[in-house]
């Protein structure tokens, strides 16, 4: 799945850079990272014995040590090609708290934190639950109004959810399994065409319909219902695009996001789905290299679009590979 969402983030920063027509799904993707990422804080906190005693020099140095390292060779090969590693060092390593791209971590980080404290000092599960979420809420509008964008602020919705979904997740998964698929996907698939506008609205929607999703199993019903969803998608998009409508009811965004669920369940329940789990190991590397590779690419490199965004992603995983090979040792010898 991490992979996965490596490779969208890839395509759709590749359309900005390179120029050409991609949906504006960037938000997503990162809120759909944040989901998971508190959803696997939820897990360790509840199946590993004494977790927070070692939250501090095995979590956290997870985050930051890549973080780091993918600066420091991002500023090397620039100085090498570019010539320019001061301002390259500047930007990627973080020295500006929150430049692009890498603020997703940064907002990460701050996260990790806030839930570490809050689970430190409170025993009360619920009571904690309650105070990581404000707290996250309140630093996402602190951050949102000083960098004067609302991308904090909806990325991060992803996070709380993801800790709201593991507390309840027992009672979650009977509701998706013993309701028809179809009463939880038609609703919120109505919820993200009504609300494509409200985004906090359609950030909710998208992982409720998400969820319910990846809950499908492998049986002939499940595929039929898949099938049948992204068939009266293509049929809505491909109206409004024939009829050539203003409206942004059948918008490229939203058939893109949900069409991207589509792609990535069919690749899970195929045999494809061990590659992305090997995929899934250098996905972090990916996120915190693949903006810098575009911009290499598109210095170097003089051809089609979509040829560059293919050389970009071949190469992206042959940097990702011996990066997290590094970032394994380093935190290793951390851990020590």
């Amino acid at each position: 799945m991490r992979f996965m969402l490596a490779v969208v983030i890839l395509i759709y920063h590749a359309s900005s850079v390179f120029g050409f027509i991609y949906a504006d799904i960037g938000f997503l993707v990162v809120s759909v990272f944040f989901f998971l990422s508190a959803y696997g804080l939820m897990h360790s906190l509840n199946s590993k014995k004494d977790y927070l005693k070692t939250f501090t020099s095995h979590r956290l140095p997870s985050l930051i040590v890549p973080w780091v390292v993918a600066g420091f060779v991002i500023g090397v090969i620039s100085t090498l090609v570019f010539g320019d590693i001061v301002i390259e060092l500047y930007d990627r390593m973080g020295t500006r708290l929150f430049a692009m791209p890498m603020w997703f971590v940064t907002e990460l980080i701050m996260f990790y934190i806030i839930f570490y404290v809050s689970f430190k000092f409170f025993n009360n599960r619920l009571f904690t639950l309650i105070v990581v979420s404000i707290s996250c809420f309140l630093m996402m509008r602190f951050i949102s109004d000083y960098t004067d964008s609302m991308l904090f602020y909806h990325s991060g919705i992803g996070f709380i959810l993801g800790l709201w979904w593991w507390q309840y997740k027992d009672i979650a998964y009977k509701i998706l399994t013993k309701l028809n698929p179809v009463c939880i996907l038609i609703p919120a698939l109505v919820l993200t065409f009504l609300f494509e506008e409200d985004t906090t609205i359609f950030c909710v929607a998208f992982i409720v319909y998400f969820m319910a999703f990846m809950v499908l199993d492998k049986s002939v019903k499940s595929i039929c219902y898949m099938l049948g969803i992204q068939t009266i998608l293509c049929i809505l998009f491909f109206t409004n695009t024939i009829s050539d409508t203003t409206s942004s009811f059948y918008s490229i965004e939203t058939f893109a996001i949900l069409s991207t669920i589509f792609v990535v369940k069919i690749i899970m329940i195929l045999p494809l789905q061990t590659y992305l789990q090997k995929g899934g190991v250098i996905a972090y590397e990916m996120f915190l290299l693949h903006w810098t590779m575009l911009m290499w690419v598109s210095e170097c490199l003089d051809m089609n679009v979509y040829m560059m965004t293919a050389v970009a992603f071949v190469f992206l995983i042959i940097l990702s590979i011996p990066v997290h090979k590094i970032n394994v040792v380093i935190l290793n010898k951390l851990t020590q």
